[in-house]
């Protein structure tokens, strides 16, 4: 397999394979079979203009997605909602290429805030950490502790 991989916008025709990146990403149990709000999730996510959503390709197969809401036109916030990197090609380097695409693209846009939640993960913790993220705070949800980061 090549290890040139390309960032790009998705596409409706996206849909099934990012779909496929969820589930892979171990994000949704792959024996239940009615995904129809993840569909609805990606569709929206891909359709919205205040969503950019951006695919990793590596041999035009879809391995990595990145999903960023623009939150606050006049304050030019925006933040991660969803990243994902199929396990098969982790710690390549994808999730870098991820981040620092959506980065460039908030740089155009003249964006200077971007944040996401993360749960409070050594790995994933150092992945933001290493792309230039700070932990601003501690957010207690019912169910579990999330790391607020910018």
């Amino acid at each position: 397999m090549s290890n040139k991989i390309n960032i790009r916008k998705a596409k409706i025709s996206d849909l099934v394979s990012i779909q496929e990146v969820f589930i892979e990403a171990s994000v949704l149990d792959p024996k239940d079979n009615d995904h129809s709000r993840l569909k609805d999730y990606i569709k929206f996510s891909v359709t919205n203009k205040r969503i950019l959503t951006l695919v990793a390709e590596q041999e035009k197969m879809i391995v990595g997605i990145c999903i960023t809401q623009l939150n606050d036109i006049k304050e030019k916030e925006a933040k991660i909602l969803d990243i994902y990197v199929n396990k098969g090609v982790r710690s390549k380097g994808i999730g870098s290429k991820l981040v620092n695409e959506v980065i460039k693209s908030l740089k155009k846009k003249n964006y200077v805030n971007l944040s996401l939640y993360s749960e409070n993960n050594s790995k994933t913790l150092k992945f933001y950490k290493k792309q230039g993220f700070q932990i601003g705070r501690l957010i207690r949800r019912c169910d579990k502790m999330l790391n607020y980061l910018s």
